[in-house]
């Protein structure tokens, strides 16, 4: 299984799984914060490798290159800035970052600004970091009052010029009056 294909299958089973934990009413009522929580455990099953939540991006700075300076100039331009989930690999016996993810929620209430930050996120993160860490945003897909799943999807893409690299089957909310999907974008 390829990293987009993990990303949106634990997303998908992350949801599903808050669903159960959280009781909402509606599947998008959970934080992003819980959402990566849930993914976490997934993406630990599926790809056997450790996971951790809410990561300063310093702090993954620190731990891809120790003897990178942190400057000033670092602090101010990365110093609030985490990434939701990170997947580490094992490399001669330490633990090093090899993905990122971003995650949203892309209901009513978020709107296409909030899309594009985490993927501008996304690039000044790799601006600084200039390694290997890969970078993805993993996007709840919610059918609204207004717009059916498959517009809200093109709009998420139009709103990132970005394809999604893939996306899970429609899901059906609690209440079973909208869908969802999740998807995978590399940033």
């Amino acid at each position: 299984m390829d990293m987009p294909q993990a990303i949106c299958e634990a997303g998908r089973r992350g949801i599903l799984d808050a669903r159960e934990i959280g009781k909402f009413t509606n599947d998008n009522e959970m934080s992003e914060p819980f959402l990566s929580g849930m993914m976490a455990r997934h993406l630990h099953t599926m790809l056997q490798a450790p996971v951790r939540t809410e990561l300063p991006y310093i702090a993954i700075l620190k731990k891809l290159d120790p003897g990178f300076e942190i400057t000033p100039a670092i602090i101010k331009k990365m110093g609030g800035l985490r990434a939701d989930v990170v997947i580490y690999e094992k490399d001669d016996g330490k633990l090093i970052p090899y993905a990122a993810i971003e995650n949203k929620i892309f209901d009513e209430s978020c709107n296409k600004k909030q899309l594009a930050w985490d993927l501008e996120k996304a690039q000044i993160v790799r601006g600084v970091l200039e390694t290997r860490l890969e970078i993805y945003l993993g996007v709840m897909i919610c059918q609204t009052t207004n717009e059916e799943l498959d517009i809200r999807q093109a709009e998420l893409e139009e709103a990132l010029k970005k394809k999604c690299d893939c996306l899970s089957d429609a899901q059906m909310n609690s209440n079973r009056k909208w869908s969802w999907r999740f998807a995978c974008l590399k940033a």
